[in-house]
């Protein structure tokens, strides 16, 4: 009963939660060491990060699904960043064009996944981690003008500097509404379109990979969130009492509206943040937290050997400490 409590999609099950809890820690190990075993072959690197990336993406989706507390997920997006960087340079090793980006704009969950992200950023307080996807993400789609889209450019604009203003996108449907949104003229028909673009957003990715894994009994269901149309309400100010629709994140946007990063938040560009691994040497005395750790602070002193979190299903144990 407190599970089902806590969980913010109703297809959102105990058991399928504990299974896919237990996929995800056990899939993050294999994956590790098979990228261990295979370091020198970059092609194999190059899909295990992927597939790592995707992954830690789905785990998150799947937290947020089952109810996680929205603000320390604030710390967890920066891993997904991470795990999506890792995989560029893999990929951009593996081939002879080095600009490859991690998104293909061509398919529409690759592209709606860049979207997620830098939704996420937004919605999370996180701006600090947009120059990081637009660094992975601008070269390629930046060359030719016919490779450039509205919708990514505009999003960016909200936060970033110096934007391409075109009038062309990838993707009519669903992500018409949602772009026309932000140049009307009045927020009730800006509100019009967000909820224009809800309706038509689930039935668009009919191809994409996770469509109606709730219907199957082993499927992989880790939630379905139209992150970019939040995050949109959310910089466009509107008003989203009346907005119902089940893959509306209403609680992300709340703690948008509410919180207030500290002076030493860990989006402020002059806050340092101290990273180490399980197995090295503490730099510095202090409190740390670790995403694997659920973010609970433990005090390590200087020079001693920073602990691994085990059972843990983002993987690798990486503690912080933000001076």
């Amino acid at each position: 009963m407190e599970f089902n409590k806590k969980i913010r999609q109703v297809f959102l099950t105990e058991n399928i939660y504990d299974r896919l809890y237990g996929y995800f820690f056990e899939i993050s190990k294999k994956i590790e060491n098979k990228k261990q075993e295979y370091s020198g072959i970059l092609e194999d690197q190059s899909r295990l990060s992927l597939f790592l990336a995707s992954e830690t993406y789905q785990f998150f989706s799947l937290e947020y699904t089952a109810g996680h507390d929205i603000s320390k997920m604030r710390y967890f997006l920066e891993i997904i960043i991470e795990r999506y960087e890792e995989y560029t340079i893999a990929l951009r090793a593996a081939e002879i064009d080095n600009d490859w980006a991690p998104f293909y704009f061509t398919a529409i969950d690759e592209y709606e996944r860049c979207l997620q992200l830098i939704g996420l950023c937004y919605l999370l307080h996180r701006r600090d981690l947009l120059p990081r996807i637009a660094a992975m993400q601008d070269k390629i789609y930046h060359e030719q003008t016919e490779q450039l889209d509205t919708l990514y450019e505009d999003f960016l604009s909200f936060e970033l500097t110096d934007r391409y203003d075109v009038d062309q996108w990838f993707f009519d449907n669903p992500y018409r509404p949602l772009i026309f949104s932000k140049y009307r003229d009045t927020k009730q028909e800006s509100m019009q379109d967000i909820q224009e673009y809800l309706k038509l957003w689930y039935p668009a990715f009919e191809s994409a990979p996770w469509y109606d894994l709730h219907k199957m009994e082993n499927g992989g269901y880790f939630g379905y969130w139209a992150i970019e149309a939040a995050a949109y309400v959310y910089l466009l100010d509107l008003d989203d009492s009346e907005i119902t629709h089940m893959i509306y994140p209403k609680d992300l946007v709340k703690f948008a509206r509410e919180f207030v990063p500290c002076e030493k938040d860990i989006s402020n560009p002059s806050t340092k943040t101290l990273r180490c691994e399980a197995g090295q040497i503490c730099p510095k005395t202090g409190e740390w937290y670790s995403p694997a750790n659920n973010m609970e602070k433990r005090h390590f002193n200087q020079g001693e050997g920073m602990p691994e979190i085990k059972d843990n299903p983002w993987g690798l144990t990486i503690w912080y400490l933000t001076e």
